[in-house]
């Protein structure tokens, strides 16, 4: 899909049809389960709402090292007396970024999300936007290392699935190799409404630039820190349920229901909702404890996203008056967009 012909207002059917459909997957997931709904309702009771209150924080805490991860990417932490205002607007864009991931489809809310870089930040979009593949780049790496992990220290369970592990890591090579060759043959920048001159080298510089940058190791302990909120996210919705799981099949499920959100419907609905529950019926839990384990993990992941999102999406648009219209891909001639470009 060309996203210069992209336009969201002429496109709501096919939005709010794709959330219909994430639902009616839910649905048939659940149909098909067999899941008693009187016990589905029993666990929901009778689970440990302070460690489940504890978990939500635990979420949230983690878009702080996502937050300083790109400021260290875009060199923003250089400047030490606006640091820590700086370090709470990327942790905010960011939280706004998953709100409209959540809404909308393609993942719309990483691009909003640097949009908002480039109108406080007077950065160049193109230059944010190679920032931003530089950290999907580092979260893969991440992953695929952490998977490698799993394989290596779990080949003594003779119950884990290691299918699942190879699925993933083949995924995410996948999806490496895919965003290099993207990003060293510029396809990746030639569907954005850029001006025709737009030096591709440049673009390409700047999704180096991080990983060659002195603080790597700094990015990377950030990146490791989120990905270990995440992780502990779902240990403490599992404690809270009463229910045992190994460290590997946990970590395992946070990482596959990460991969699922690739799924351009908003915030992956239905698709991780569907593939957690069969996936935790595979490692051996009945259909009725998956939905359970699902449904409160991502009311978590997606719901609260959904009522905390809004509230910063409309505090900063109200403070900054800046308008959704004027974000590129609602509108293709959109003059705001060309003065950033």
């Amino acid at each position: 899909m060309n996203i210069k012909n992209f336009n969201f207002s002429s496109n709501n059917k096919f939005l709010i049809s794709s959330f219909f459909l994430g639902i009616l997957i839910i649905f048939f997931v659940i149909r098909l389960s067999n899941v008693d709904i009187g016990e589905f309702w029993k666990q929901i009771t009778r689970s440990d709402f302070k460690i489940l209150g504890l978990a939500l924080i635990v979420y949230y805490l983690g878009f702080l090292p996502r937050g300083f991860r790109f400021l260290l990417m875009t060199d923003l932490h250089s400047n030490n007396k606006n640091l820590f205002n700086n370090f709470l607007k990327s942790s905010v864009f960011l939280l706004i970024g998953w709100f409209i991931n959540s809404l909308t489809l393609l993942r719309a809310g990483d691009l909003y999300r640097i949009w908002l870089f480039t109108k406080e930040f007077k950065l160049k979009f193109i230059n944010l936007f190679a920032f931003l593949l530089s950290e999907r780049l580092q979260d893969l790496i991440i992953i695929t290392s952490i998977l490698l992990c799993i394989f290596l220290f779990a080949f003594s369970e003779t119950q884990f699935p290691f299918w699942i592990v190879l699925t993933c890591l083949a995924i995410s090579l996948i999806l490496i190799f895919l965003l290099i060759v993207g990003v060293a043959t510029s396809r990746l920048i030639k569907y954005f409404p850029l001006s025709k001159n737009l030096d591709s080298s440049s673009f390409r510089e700047n999704f180096y630039k991080p990983l060659r940058s002195k603080n790597l190791i700094f990015q990377l302990i950030c990146g490791i820190l989120a990905w270990t909120t995440e992780i502990f996210r779902l240990a403490l919705v599992l404690m809270a349920l009463n229910i045992e799981l190994s460290f590997s099949l946990i970590i395992l499920v946070t990482i596959l229901g990460t991969i699922l959100t690739i799924v351009p419907l908003p915030g992956g609905l239905g698709i991780v909702e569907g593939g957690l529950i069969g996936v935790l019926i595979i490692i051996g839990f009945d259909s009725t404890t998956a939905l359970t384990i699902t449904i409160v993990d991502r009311s978590i992941t997606w719901f609260s996203i959904l009522f905390t999102g809004s509230i910063a999406f409309i505090f900063w648009n109200i403070t900054k008056k800046t308008k959704m219209n004027n974000f590129f891909p609602y509108s293709k001639d959109n003059q705001e967009f060309k003065k950033i470009e």
